[in-house]
């Protein structure tokens, strides 16, 4: 019995040590998770990686982003994101992709509680290789807000 309550002791403390680590982790960005903007919500369950393709020494990558503003006011903004894994192969370097839209960075806006489906074609650097590493959405994105 008492093997029993050191082993589920142990068990638990290893878990509480655990979770300490992976939240001093992500306080000091020694990982990242996919963050969450405090007005504009993306639905990762409803978002998905579609598609990419490569044109003139550039790739696009498509993916569908299910996005929401949880304000009381209008929200303009555009995105951006990262594919780390993909860097020196799909692509050249690990800038942050743009959302194409004749060179610029595609202006979102929303009123107040409106959602939308998002189809976002990120472009950046071909890096040689016409093989993505997997099918998820980007390893970071970024909603950068606009005035």
């Amino acid at each position: 019995m008492k093997k029993k309550l050191i082993i589920a002791l142990a068990i638990t403390l290893v878990c509480i040590l655990c979770t300490i680590v992976y939240k001093v982790c992500l306080k000091y960005r020694i990982i990242e998770k996919h963050t969450q903007d405090k007005v504009i919500k993306i639905d990762y369950k409803k978002s998905y990686y579609n598609d990419f393709y490569v044109k003139n020494n550039k790739v696009y990558i498509n993916c569908i982003l299910s996005i929401y503003n949880d304000s009381k006011k209008n929200q303009k903004f555009y995105i951006r994101a990262k594919y780390s894994e993909d860097v020196g192969k799909l692509l050249l370097n690990n800038n942050y992709l743009k959302i194409n839209e004749e060179a610029q960075e595609k202006v979102i806006e929303l009123k107040p509680k409106e959602k939308q489906t998002l189809n976002a074609l990120f472009e950046g650097d071909f890096g040689g290789k016409r093989q993505k590493a997997n099918r998820l959405l980007p390893s970071k994105i970024q909603i950068v807000h606009v005035k």
